[in-house]
């Protein structure tokens, strides 16, 4: 019998995925599902394309129709909205895995515990409750579909492995952008991540995605990807906008004008992306911004000037 699985880990989750469940001579099948969907454009075809997965798993199982597009609803309720697991939990998952799959049938107490142990990483995950609950329904509802099949145990580990995988690729928010940087001719930039500038109105620059195409790109996002309709905002620590633009889905770049008048004094910006659907990044690293007056310019202090590479380029 066939026993191939795909047994998940903290890091590199998608990459892995799809080649140990198909094994290598599915390799054309195992690339699609390879790439991370990173816009939420990509999350839902994800999703959409999720029964054909689990029918490369046996061609001629039975797949119940309403089962499936719940749980399809319910991906779709968490795309872009959690975060990384708890490991310990994925390692429980795999425990539990490897346990179950050399049986010749899933009896009950088996079914149950790997419930429980995909319930606790999808919860580790910052889903809400709700949801935790959906999803666990979901896959105990297809696990019973499963569970008639001549092999049951191969079906139901694989079923909730791959569908794991699922959750923690569309789940992930949509891509961190890069640190913003000063435009040139609006300052000096002192280092990587530290610049000065005398405006009160500053712009700043970067790169998010690049249109359709793939590769490597200024502002070092570590390869282009689709970008239309997407947002960058510039944001303090506290999550306050300061200003946005949206970005060139052909180039990828943007250009974000600082909106309120910066006050003398050091500010901590960084760059978030906003999709079309309102999905937001999580903050990009943070760009360090000193604002000095003019020479005779009278103007209020907004923050203490700091020490160490700012203080010693005045």
């Amino acid at each position: 019998m066939d026993r191939r699985r795909f047994v998940p880990s903290p890091e590199g989750l998608e990459g892995r995925a799809m080649l140990s469940v198909f094994g290598t001579a599915n390799t054309a099948q195992a690339n699609v599902a390879q790439e991370v969907p990173v816009t939420f454009q990509q999350k839902e075809l994800r999703i959409e394309h999720l029964p054909f997965y689990l029918r490369q798993l046996q061609p001629n199982r039975f797949l119940p129709d309403a089962t499936v597009r719940q749980l399809q609803d319910d991906l779709l309720s968490i795309a872009g909205r959690l975060h990384r697991p708890n490991p310990a939990t994925l390692e429980a998952f795999n425990s539990t895995l490897q346990d179950i799959i050399p049986n010749a049938s899933l009896s009950v107490p088996d079914a149950k515990t790997l419930s429980h142990a995909f319930q606790r990483v999808v919860g580790s995950t910052g889903a809400t409750a709700q949801q935790v609950a959906n999803l666990t329904q979901d896959m105990n509802d297809l696990a019973r579909a499963s569970s008639q099949s001549p092999q049951p145990v191969f079906l139901t580990t694989n079923d909730y492995s791959l569908v794991l995988q699922t959750i923690l690729g569309v789940g992930r928010p949509i891509q961190r952008p890069p640190a913003p940087e000063l435009a040139l001719q609006d300052g000096t930039r002192v280092s990587n991540g530290i610049g000065k500038t005398t405006l009160r109105q500053p712009q700043f620059v970067g790169t998010y995605g690049a249109g359709s195409t793939v590769g490597d790109f200024a502002g070092n996002t570590g390869g282009g990807f689709n970008s239309n309709g997407v947002r960058v905002q510039i944001i303090d620590d506290q999550g306050t906008v300061y200003g946005q633009s949206v970005v060139d889905p052909t180039t990828g770049n943007y250009r974000v004008t600082i909106g309120t008048p910066l006050a003398n004094g050091v500010y901590r910006f960084h760059a978030r992306a906003v999709d079309a659907q309102g999905h937001e990044s999580p903050p990009s690293q943070v760009y360090l911004l000193k604002v000095m007056s003019r020479p005779g310019e009278n103007v209020t202090t907004s923050m203490a000037t700091p020490k160490g590479p700012l203080a010693a380029r005045k």
